[in-house]
């Protein structure tokens, strides 16, 4: 159906005028304008829900990989010092965890770079100490430190006291734990063989967020 717009009072269809038409079911310019802001609203709103669902997954990924343990291998060298009184010790530093983490030591081993010059062909010393310390300082760690123990064992055979190097051994889970203001220090004391001869001590540790032992309920005391 058309309507038929009369136009202006007094013209006449034969002087020229030509009215307008309007039909039924066509768009007005503004009618096209308020559409196209809805559309626009509603992909916005669309959009927007897309990219808040997309910004939790990541968060929640994030999270799960902050909280997730890792392996780590801290290592820690020395040349022959004296420790305590006794020359040719060797004091070796494996570092401290990150701010906000901690270390679950899975297994220790010490060794040194060469026995090539001790006389029985294989390295004799005292003891090998394992120590968590508050300290890094060789003049002021403490006794209360010590976390592990190899003993010294009585060789019969050539009247010496000897260890065997590389000495190694592993531990449970939560045995030994190194928190971020602490060191994990590795000592051979009283070696046969010292300088150039450089000690050197390996861990394997378990790396933890602060934030997934109190999920677990962990206490570290």
């Amino acid at each position: 159906m058309t309507i038929m717009n009369p136009g202006p009072i007094g013209e006449h269809e034969n002087s020229g005028y030509y009215p307008s038409v309007i039909e039924h079911g066509q768009e007005s310019t503004g009618d096209k304008l308020v559409n196209g802001i809805n559309l626009m609203a509603d992909v916005s709103l669309k959009l927007g829900k897309a990219v808040e669902s997309v910004q939790r997954e990541v968060m929640n990924l994030s999270r799960k990989f902050y909280l997730t343990p890792n392996r780590y291998n801290p290592v820690g060298s020395a040349p022959a010092t004296t420790f305590n009184g006794t020359s040719n010790s060797y004091f070796m530093v494996l570092g401290s965890p990150d701010q906000g983490t901690y270390w679950s030591v899975n297994s220790i081993s010490a060794s040194f770079s060469s026995w090539a010059n001790d006389d029985s062909n294989s390295v004799i010393a005292n003891d090998f100490f394992l120590l968590v310390s508050p300290t890094n300082d060789p003049t002021n760690v403490q006794p209360q430190s010590l976390v592990w123990h190899e003993a010294s064992t009585y060789d019969g055979t050539s009247g010496q006291t000897v260890i065997g190097v590389p000495v190694a051994n592993t531990f449970g889970s939560n045995h030994i734990i190194v928190t971020d203001q602490e060191y994990l220090i590795g000592i051979i004391v009283g070696a046969s063989v010292g300088s150039p001869n450089t000690g050197i001590c390996s861990a394997r540790v378990t790396v933890y967020n602060e934030g997934q032992a109190a999920a677990d309920d962990v206490v570290i005391a």
